[in-house]
């Protein structure tokens, strides 16, 4: 299969490492405005280095976009209208039309789109998807200092996305309400924000986001009827703590089973169940871009489909008009 990455900056290196090193792919090209950074990532990798993505249009069959969000839909229009399948990282685009056309091109051309939202192939998060839990209250945070990257957009486009990404597909229900606040910090667009979304369902989800935090983390905690997870993305660990059933009542006192125990040795060590999620370590940018390669071979929707994208881009999208509004 001949691919290409457009746009070599810090996802841009990784998507061309990654290609290269797949035996059923033929990495022809790395695509950069900046003709040194272009050289000398194809020089990396042995592929020639190109300043114009037009020139590969009939000469490949699938490309990465990573280029700044700004430019994810002209880009990925001109592929998918030549009939190449696209892999462009998160978010799908910046505004919810230009989504919903490149969606709409990708169904009548019968290319794949799928959209770059890595936290999905997280060990701990596919873990989590294989539980099929039905969450009632999802607190996620999403904290980092500024990269100097992304500055086109603000961290609801930039980080948050992750987190809207990954509640939806958990409440698999469609949004009743949303309040959001947020502030620009450093800049023009907003570098902290919190959105609560409230579903039909009647789950609750929480989102934090910051990208001005002195130190990193991606965080979740997800209540269910009767289990509550705490899992750290970064770590790529899990914990799942569940009451017996019968629940137990300890707010009359201590039972006298448990006579001369503390509070925390009684209900951390004799009443809880806890459990320690098993993961398959991988590198998630790599899962990504195996199950883009997967989904054109098999004929597959992709795991993270362009319908998927433009429901996190419609979401965001009501974040910040309500950001806005305050």
């Amino acid at each position: 299969m001949k691919i290409a990455v457009i746009g070599v900056g810090h996802l841009g290196k990784i998507h061309a490492r990654v290609y290269k090193q797949i035996p059923s792919v033929n990495l022809i090209a790395v695509v950069d405005i900046d003709p040194v950074k272009s050289k000398a990532v194809a020089e990396s990798f042995s592929t020639q280095a190109l300043q114009n993505y037009k020139d590969l249009i009939g000469q490949v069959d699938a490309v990465s976009v990573a280029t700044i969000t700004d430019m994810h839909y002209a880009i990925a229009k001109d592929f998918l209208e030549a009939g190449i399948h696209v892999l462009v990282e998160k978010p799908l685009t910046k505004n919810v039309e230009q989504a919903k056309e490149l969606v709409e091109i990708a169904r009548k051309k019968n290319v794949k789109l799928q959209v770059g939202h890595s936290e999905r192939f997280n060990p701990i998060v596919v873990e989590l998807f294989k539980r099929n839990y039905n969450p009632l209250y999802i607190e996620a945070q999403r904290f980092s200092p500024f990269r100097f990257r992304s500055g086109d957009v603000g961290v609801v486009l930039d980080l948050m996305v992750h987190d809207i990404d990954i509640v939806c597909a958990l409440a698999k229900s469609k949004i009743k309400k949303i309040d959001a606040v947020g502030k620009p910090v450093i800049g023009v667009h907003e570098d902290i924000a919190n959105a609560r979304i409230l579903f039909e369902s009647g789950c609750v989800a929480n989102i934090s986001a910051s990208r001005i935090a002195m130190t990193p983390s991606r965080t979740a905690k997800i209540f269910t009827k009767d289990s509550y997870m705490e899992l750290d993305y970064a770590k790529s660990e899990g914990k799942v703590y569940r009451l017996p059933d019968p629940k137990p009542n300890l707010q009359p006192g201590i039972p006298p089973e448990f006579a001369g125990l503390t509070f925390e040795e009684i209900f951390y060590s004799k009443t809880l169940q806890i459990e320690n999620m098993p993961i398959t370590k991988n590198e998630p940018l790599a899962m990504e871009i195996q199950s883009f390669l997967n989904s054109i071979q098999e004929n597959t929707v992709p795991v993270v489909s362009g319908e998927q994208g433009l429901e996190v881009v419609q979401v965001a999208q009501k974040i910040l008009d309500e950001l806005r509004s305050h």
